[in-house]
Formats: C-alpha cells, sequence, structure tokens
C-alpha cells in the first residue's frame, strides 16, 4: 500500500519564467497588431488592452508566489511502514521520513471563516498539522489562500480518505463558515461531499436582498445569452419530407441565381406538392418570374405568398430562419410587378407597406413610388419621393467614403444619384 495526497503547491520560479515569457511574448504580438492595424475593430482593441491588463496583474503575483523562500510541505507519502513529508522551497527538496509505529497522533485543525471587507467576502482557510512522535512534535500549515487551489479546504478532505492509516487520527474545525462544517461532515459519514446545488443555495442565502436580485438578473442575462443562440441552431427533429421539399427549394435558387429560370419554376414545382401554404416558396417563385419578365405571374406568385404570412413558413422552420422578413420581399416583388404592369395604384400599395415597416432605405424604394405617382400625374408628391431617395442616397455614399468597412457590393452608386436627379427634373 503506498499513497499520496497533495499537501499544497506552489509556482516555481523557472515555471514563472517560463509562462510569463510566453504570455509576454503573445501580448507583445497581439500589441504590435493593435499598433500597426488600420482595421482592427474598436471591440478588438477592448479585448487587447483587457488581455495586457490582465498579464500585468498576474505576472507580479506569480512571481511573488515562486519567491517565497519559504520552506513548505508540498505531499505526504504514506505507505505499510512510513509517513514521509515531502518539503519544497526555492532551494529544492527533501523528504523526512517517519515510522509509523513511532507515531502517537496525528492531528488537523481547520480554521475556516468568511471574510468581509466593505462589501468584499471572501473565504479564508487554513489547516495546521501536528504529527506527535515518541520523540518530538512536528508542526506544518497548509494556507489555500497562498496557494494553487481549487478548494480551500482539499487537504483535510484528502486527509480524512487516508484517516485510517494514520494513527490516532483527529480533526478539528474552528471558524463561522457552517457550510465547510456541514460539507466535512458529509464527506465523513458518506464519503462524497455537498452537492453544488446545495452549497450555492446556502452561499446564496447569506446575500442581501438586494444583491439576490442583481445575481439572479445575472444568472438569467447568461443563460439567455447562452441558451438563445443555441435555440436558433438547435437541430429540432425535421422529417424526410420536409428534408427534401428543402432541398427542391435550394435547388432552385441555385437554378436561379444562374439565370436558368425554367429551371428554376420547375424544381419550385416539385416542393409545391409537399406544402402549398410556405410563404417563402411563393416568394421564390414570384421572384424568379419576375427576372424571367412574367411579371403577371410574379404578381399572382407574391398575392399568394402574402396570403400565406399569418402561417409560420416550414422552410424558415426547417432553415432556422427565425427572423426572415419574407413579408417584405413579397411585397417588393408586388410592386415590383404591379409596376412592370402598369398598375401604378397597385404598386403605391404595395410600397407604402414596405416604407411603413421601416425597410426603405437601400432598396430604391422611394424612387419606384416616386415614378408611379409621376405616372399618375401626382407630380408634386412624387417630388418629395425623389428627394427623399435623393438624401438616402447620398447618406449612404458619403458613409461608403469615410468607413473603413466598405460594402462589398455597393446599394448604390453616383450614377444612381444621377438617375433621381433626372427624374426630380422631369417633375419642375
Amino acid at each position: 500500500m503506498k499513497k499520496r495526497i497533495k499537501v499544497q503547491s506552489k509556482l516555481s520560479m523557472t515555471a514563472v519564467v517560463i509562462i510569463s515569457a510566453i504570455i509576454i511574448a503573445i501580448v507583445g504580438v497581439l500589441a504590435y497588431i493593435l499598433m500597426t492595424s488600420n482595421d482592427v475593430s474598436y471591440r478588438v482593441e477592448g479585448d487587447i488592452f483587457g488581455l495586457i491588463a490582465m498579464v500585468a496583474i498576474f505576472i507580479p503575483l506569480w512571481i511573488k508566489n515562486a519567491m517565497s523562500k519559504e520552506e513548505y510541505v508540498s505531499e505526504l507519502i504514506i505507505d505499510d511502514t512510513t509517513l514521509s513529508l515531502v518539503y519544497k522551497s526555492n532551494k529544492g527538496k527533501r523528504i523526512h521520513q517517519l515510522n509509523l509505529e513511532d507515531i502517537k497522533s496525528v492531528k488537523a485543525v481547520l480554521f475556516a471563516s468568511d471574510k468581509i471587507t466593505g462589501t468584499y467576502s471572501h473565504m479564508y482557510c487554513k489547516t495546521d498539522v501536528s504529527i506527535t512522535t515518541k520523540d518530538n512534535k512536528i508542526s506544518f500549515t497548509e494556507n489555500s489562500n497562498f496557494s494553487l487551489s481549487f478548494c480551500a479546504y482539499a487537504f483535510l478532505l484528502r486527509l480524512i480518505s487516508i484517516s485510517k492509516f494514520l494513527p490516532n487520527f483527529k480533526y478539528q474545525i474552528y471558524g463561522n463558515s457552517d457550510i465547510i462544517k456541514k460539507d466535512i461532515e458529509q464527506y465523513v459519514k458518506f464519503g462524497k461531499r455537498l452537492s453544488f446545488a446545495k452549497k450555492a443555495s446556502y452561499d446564496f442565502k447569506k446575500y442581501p436582498v438586494f444583491l439576490k436580485v442583481v445575481l439572479g438578473l445575472c444568472i438569467v442575462s447568461f443563460i439567455i445569452s447562452i441558451g438563445f443562440p443555441i435555440f436558433l441552431k438547435f437541430p429540432f427533429y425535421v422529417s424526410a419530407a420536409d428534408k427534401e421539399y428543402v432541398s427542391y427549394i435550394e435547388q432552385g435558387y441555385k437554378y436561379y441565381q444562374d439565370d436558368l429560370y425554367d429551371k428554376s419554376i420547375q424544381e419550385y414545382d416539385k416542393a409545391l406538392t409537399f406544402h402549398d401554404n410556405d410563404s417563402k416558396l411563393y416568394y421564390y417563385r414570384a421572384l424568379t418570374y419576375y427576372y424571367n419578365k412574367q411579371y403577371k405571374q410574379a404578381k399572382n406568385e407574391a398575392e399568394k405568398g402574402i396570403s400565406c404570412l399569418k402561417r409560420k413558413s416550414v422552410y424558415d422552420n426547417v432553415k432556422h430562419f427565425h427572423f426572415s422578413k419574407s413579408d417584405i420581399g413579397l411585397y417588393t416583388t408586388l410592386g415590383n410587378s404591379e409596376m412592370k404592369l402598369g398598375n401604378y395604384e397597385s404598386a403605391i400599395k404595395a410600397y407604402d407597406y414596405i416604407i411603413k415597416k421601416g425597410y426603405s432605405k437601400h432598396n430604391g424604394i422611394y424612387l419606384k413610388r416616386g415614378i408611379c405617382k409621376y405616372y399618375l400625374n401626382d407630380k408634386s408628391s412624387a417630388l418629395e419621393d425623389f428627394y427623399e431617395e435623393k438624401q438616402i442616397i447620398k447618406e449612404y455614399l458619403h458613409e461608403q467614403k469615410y468607413t473603413q468597412y466598405k460594402d462589398l457590393y455597393p446599394m448604390y452608386s453616383e450614377k444612381d444619384l444621377q438617375n433621381v436627379e433626372h427624374w426630380i427634373d422631369a417633375c419642375k
């Protein structure tokens, strides 16, 4: 039988130097990128500065930890006949061996308390161990606040786990931390500790009402921030039929992108045999007919799609497009089709819907509505729309001129501005 239990750990100076050198090198590279690149966003700059600040705080702590000259017990080794204490310092390590038959008793005293400094509360723990032999008494202290440990009283739990091998082992607990006492009692009786939920609920009771509310809000915010994106991407059950339905739409859209409109409609026809009440399918059909210059069919498909808007799109559900705006695409295609057919009043109604929904920018909606009004001989109202469109284009071009994040496919160009000027002149 041979068992080793860790007492406490501290970083060696060599480890501190290596870790510090690596981190400083990484931070140096990030700082260089920050200083030389013009494409780094403000958010990334903030992340880099935060990392530099963190390193500036932790490296001195690591060095302070490693420069401790005091000798400490790092681990205990017990076998059938001996108990060995492994001492470490910045000069090296030594082993002090004791015969079990010479040990009269082993006593551990845990001091555990919640220290409050202003509004800040933290756990203070240390364990004093005394080993009484026939000839003398050996004492050492494990202080988790100055060692690398995730549990402040883990050493005492390890001692308890091998207590049957230690002669006359006893332990005592002092301090005001009742939860630690209950946790150790649970471990002694059942060999397992309190659950995280029980310890958390106990700690939660100590907080004032205001902090409970703030902590609760933080937890809820965290759950939402993590859970909501998972919800959007979670692979809900999709039937084989719906998968086939979506595959026809996607293939049809690929043909549409390649200007193969007849083949695109054939694929959409296949999809229509699965679901004839999906607004997204009708939108794609309307779009394809429109660009194939079949404006009457495009108008009919857009109207069918609008009549299905109250139902949830099967395509959007399968593809997890929870915030897809099919109505804007349908009304835009409807308005454009009505305009091509010369039904200007109907086109204006469709464009009115889009403007009321707040999607008038970067779609040329004001220009199109203005043209419809112009052909209805309502030139004064048309002029207002043209001026509105002109302002939108000017703001967009100005933004694109001075921003470092330019659109890959610009919405407007100087040619669009000249076109609007042409219509303005036509109204005067």
